[in-house]
C-alpha cells in the first residue's frame, strides 16, 4: 500500500558516496537478463542483489505471480511461485499459448496475514484480477502489452469503473472483483480467484468463456468479449483458465436470470482511472490500457532521478525494490537485520538505485522477512527469517517460449482414458484438478483454439468425460481405434 506523508521533511544524507563497494561484472543468467552482487562496506554495510532485464530484448517480459495460483487464501514462497509459473502458458502477444521461462523472481506487495490477499491491486497475464486501493498515494509498478513500464499514480477502480453489457443491450455493474459475495451483490470472478467461486447456493451464476482476459481498457465502446456457456442456479461454479463467472445474489441474481442466455455474447469493461501523484516530484496520469502485469507497491523512493523524501525514513530493514530507466528494469533485494547487512532506509534505497545502477524510478515492495530474490530457481540473498517466507504475490522476469501444439488428436473424435486420469481447469499441472476419473472411460475431444497445446512438459487436450469438461494430458488418452492413422488437428 502506498501512503503519502506530504508534511514530512528531512534533509537527505546520502551515505552511498562514503562507502567502498565491491562487486563483479554483470553475469548473464538468461537471454536479456543479467545478475550482479554488490557488497557495500563502511559504517552501514550491506549485501545487495540486483537482476536486470534489457528492455529492448523482445524475448524478455515482466509477469506477476500469485501464491498457490489463487487470490483466495493463497500464500507461497517465491521459489514455489517461480516453479509454478515456469513453462506455464501466458497471454503474451495478446494470445494464449506461449510459455514462461522464469529467470528471476522477487516477492511482491504487502498482504493480509490472516487472509493472504495482497494489500493493493494486481494484474496477471492481462487479467485485471484484484482492485487497487483508491487514491492511496500511488499504485505500483506496471508492465504493458506494448512493452512500456511505469509507476502508477493515485487511481480509481471502484465499481463505477466496471461494466457488464448483455447482448440485449442491458447492463450491470459488478460490486466486487474476486471477493466474497454477500447478500445483494454482483461479483466478477476470474481464474486467479480460486478453482471455484465458493459462493452460497442462494444465487445465480453465469459462466462465460472469454476470447481474452479482462484487460484494462479506456472506456467508451472498448470491451473484452465472451460467450455465455452456462446459467445456473446455485453456487461454487468452476472457473476454467479462460473463463469468468458472474455471481449474483438477490437483485443481481434476478438481473442475471433475466438477461443472460446460453450461447449469447457478453461484454466486460474494466477501467483504471489514474490521477498521477503529488509530492516533491509530481507525476502525470498514466494510461493503463492493456496492462499485462502489475502489483501494488509501497514507497516511491525515486521519481525521475530524484529521491522523494516523502516518507518516514528512520529505520533500516531488508528491502525489495523494482526500479527502471530507459534501458533496463531492475529487481533489487537488500539483506538486513544482521551485523553484516544492516538493511536500508528509503532514502538509501533511492540513492543506491540512482547512483549504482543508474535507475530513474524505483518503488519498494514488501520487505523484512519477505524480501527474497530467486534466479533460475536459486535463492541469491539471505532472508532475514532464516528461511524463505510464504508471501501473497511477486514479480518475475520471464523469457517467452514459443507456442507448441500437437496434432495427435482432433476435434470431435472419441478417445479413452489410459489409466487413472486427472481433469484440470486449464492446460498444465499448475491448474487445479476438477476430477479424477478411472481407466477406459470414453472422452469426447472438444474444439478449442489451444487443442494440443504444450505446457508444463506435456501436451494437453480439452475434452468431456464423466460429466466434466476440462483439460487432459495427451499422455492420459488413447485412440479408440488403435489402427487409425494420425489424426490431424482441424
Amino acid at each position: 500500500m502506498i501512503r503519502q506523508h506530504r508534511s514530512f521533511s528531512l534533509a537527505v544524507l546520502i551515505l552511498m558516496g562514503l562507502f567502498s563497494t565491491a562487486f563483479a561484472d554483470w553475469q548473464s543468467v538468461g537471454d536479456g537478463f543479467d545478475y550482479q552482487y554488490f557488497r557495500i562496506e563502511g559504517d552501514v554495510p550491506n549485501d545487495v542483489y540486483v537482476s536486470r532485464m534489457l528492455r529492448s530484448n523482445t524475448n524478455c517480459i515482466i509477469e506477476s505471480s500469485i501464491g498457490q495460483g489463487k487470490l483466495r487464501e493463497g500464500r507461497e514462497t517465491v521459489t514455489g511461485m517461480a516453479a509454478r509459473y515456469n513453462d506455464a502458458i501466458n497471454w503474451w502477444g495478446q494470445e494464449w499459448g506461449k510459455r514462461n521461462k522464469v529467470v528471476v523472481a522477487v516477492n511482491g506487495d504487502y498482504f493480509n496475514l490472516t487472509t493472504g490477499v495482497p494489500t493493493s491491486g494486481q494484474i496477471h497475464s492481462g487479467w485485471f484480477c484484484w482492485p487497487y486501493l483508491f487514491y492511496a498515494g500511488g499504485s505500483g509498478f506496471v508492465w504493458t502489452v506494448n512493452r512500456q513500464c511505469f509507476l502508477g499514480g493515485n487511481v480509481d477502480c471502484r465499481p463505477a469503473t466496471r461494466l457488464v453489457r448483455f447482448q440485449n443491450g442491458n447492463t450491470a455493474v459488478p460490486d466486487k472483483v474476486n471477493d466474497t459475495r454477500n447478500s445483494g451483490e454482483l461479483v466478477l470472478y476470474t481464474p486467479q480467484y480460486a478453482d471455484k467461486t465458493y459462493t452460497s447456493e442462494d444465487g445465480v451464476e453465469v459462466v462465460v468463456e472469454m476470447t481474452r482476459p479482462t484487460v484494462v481498457l479506456p472506456g467508451g465502446n472498448n470491451y473484452s468479449e465472451g460467450t455465455i456457456r452456462e446459467v445456473r442456479t446455485g453456487g461454487s461454479s468452476w472457473i476454467p483458465f479462460d473463463h469468468v463467472v458472474l455471481s449474483g445474489n438477490g437483485g443481481p441474481a434476478t438481473v442475471l436470470r433475466n438477461n443472460a442466455v446460453v450461447g449469447q455474447k457478453i461484454n466486460i469493461q474494466m477501467r483504471i482511472v489514474d490521477y498521477g501523484t503529488t509530492g516533491l516530484v509530481p507525476t502525470p496520469s498514466m494510461d493503463w490500457t492493456k496492462a499485462y502485469a502489475g502489483i501494488g507497491g509501497h514507497v516511491y523512493c525515486l521519481k525521475n532521478g530524484v529521491i522523494t523524501m516523502e516518507w518516514d525514513d528512520t529505520a533500516r530493514h531488508p528491502r525489495t525494490v523494482v526500479a527502471f530507466n530507459d534501458n533496463y528494469i531492475f529487481f533489487v533485494v537488500v539483506d538486513g537485520r544482521t551485523t553484516r547487512s544492516f538493511g536500508m532506509k528509503y532514502s538509501e534505497l533511492g540513492a543506491f538505485c540512482r547512483d549504482y545502477i543508474s535507475a530513474k524510478w524505483a518503488i519498494s515492495q514488501d520487505g523484512g522477512g519477505s524480501s527474497v530474490m530467486v534466479v533460475n530457481g536459486q535463492i541469491m540473498n539471505r532472508p532475514s527469517d532464516g528461511t524463505e517466507r510464504a508471501v501473497a504475490n511477486g514479480l518475475m522476469m520471464v523469457n517467452v517460449q514459443p507456442k507448441l501444439t500437437s496434432t495427435l488428436f482432433r476435434y470431435a473424435q472419441q478417445a479413452r482414458t489410459k489409466g487413472t486420469t486427472q481433469i484440470r481447469l486449464g492446460p498444465g499441472t499448475h491448474f487445479p484438478v476438477m476430477a479424477t476419473v478411472s481407466d477406459g472411460l470414453s472422452v469426447t475431444l472438444a474444439n478449442h483454439s489451444l487443442k494440443g497445446i504444450f505446457a508444463k512438459g506435456q501436451y494437453w487436450c480439452r475434452g468431456t468425460v464423466g460429466g466434466y469438461t476440462g483439460w487432459i494430458s495427451q499422455s492420459s488418452l488413447m485412440r479408440t481405434d488403435p489402427t487409425t492413422t494420425l489424426w490431424m488437428a482441424q
